[in-house]
């Protein structure tokens, strides 16, 4: 279960630093630093999508990005699963999932992770990303929990969309001035 004390802290520190400027990635790193300690996991990974793939971005620990970068050279396993159908995906073992990603068990398992979540991050109807969890145990994933992530990942998504205003403002503004400079004959 998600220890709710962290979790406020979390959403404290979001909303306070939210009309601040910072770097979109600072916002994914913290993410997976932040729901990691607030889920009591291994580790967390977030990859975003282009060109309708996802690619990694950043984790929490070392030996997860070997998994991360797996997921991303083969676009297969439960990352790319949630992106697909938009839904949370949540293995308890990852041993029990052979059949469905054998070569995605058999490269998690080789770098200790047991048990995998994988949760989209959405902008409005689109997918924007994924949220990955991973524990060293085998661990059931209760509805508190992944709403817990799911909440953390919705923020940072409303945070991307934050960081890049203020640069599209400034291309926009950029555009109107050139647009008003007199023409020189």
């Amino acid at each position: 279960m998600f220890d709710q004390h962290l979790l406020i802290a979390a959403l404290s520190r979001y909303v306070r630093t939210l009309p601040t400027l910072y770097e979109s990635e600072f916002v994914l790193d913290d993410l997976a630093d932040t729901v990691t300690e607030v889920l009591g996991v291994t580790g967390a990974g977030v990859s975003l999508v282009s060109d309708e793939r996802l690619w990694f971005v950043t984790s929490s620990t070392g030996n997860m990005v070997e998994v991360e970068l797996w997921q991303e050279h083969y676009q297969d396993g439960p990352a790319r699963t949630a992106y697909e159908t938009d839904a949370p995906v949540c293995i308890t073992d990852i041993g029990d999932c052979g059949d469905r990603w054998p070569l995605y068990a058999a490269a998690a398992h080789d770098a200790g992770v047991v048990a995998v979540g994988a949760i989209p991050m959405r902008l409005g109807d689109d997918i924007i990303g994924v949220l990955d969890l991973y524990a060293d145990d085998p661990r059931a994933w209760p509805a508190p929990d992944i709403a817990a992530a799911q909440l953390l990942a919705d923020i940072a998504t409303g945070y991307l969309v934050n960081a890049s205003t203020p640069a599209q403002h400034t291309e926009i503004d950029i555009y109107n001035a050139a647009r008003t400079v007199p023409a020189v004959d």
